[in-house]
């Protein structure tokens, strides 16, 4: 509820709320190779790209998909999700810690992280905080 007149910074966090959790809410189909699951963006932990397959880690479960990492990145986009090597994409919101050379996922998985991203990296985990906030 936005009383008025409207406080125009009261509106932009407003929207900005309704966005997150728009973003939060969203999900992917994930054809697997027995069946077909509907996964919300915010339950992904990463993806990982192995040849002309990609694995698909989740809490519950992984799966593994015939799809190209860059058009599952597309497919994902938001900015929940970075991209810091070249054959991972990762969930912000499951990152534990790192350094620079690896980053260390909520479920104990080590994640490469190419040379020279540690600054892209900050920003786009300080813009995931400021957008999603958490």
């Amino acid at each position: 509820f936005l009383p008025k007149p409207v406080n125009e910074q009261k509106l932009i966090l407003t929207l900005q709320d309704v966005q997150q959790e728009i973003d939060l809410s969203r999900k992917i189909l994930i054809k697997d190779s027995e069946q077909e699951v509907f996964i919300r963006h915010k339950d992904i932990i990463s993806a990982e790209a192995q040849n002309v397959t990609l694995l698909i880690r989740t809490k519950e479960a992984s799966y593994t998909i015939r799809k190209p990492l860059q058009q599952f990145e597309l497919e994902v986009q938001s900015p929940m999700f970075y991209r810091p090597h070249r054959s991972y994409l990762i969930n912000l919101g499951h990152v534990t810690s790192y350094d620079r050379k690896l980053i260390i996922m909520e479920n104990g998985d080590s994640v490469p992280l190419s040379r020279g991203r540690m600054p892209e990296l900050k920003e786009a985990l300080l813009h995931y905080v400021k957008t999603c906030g958490r």
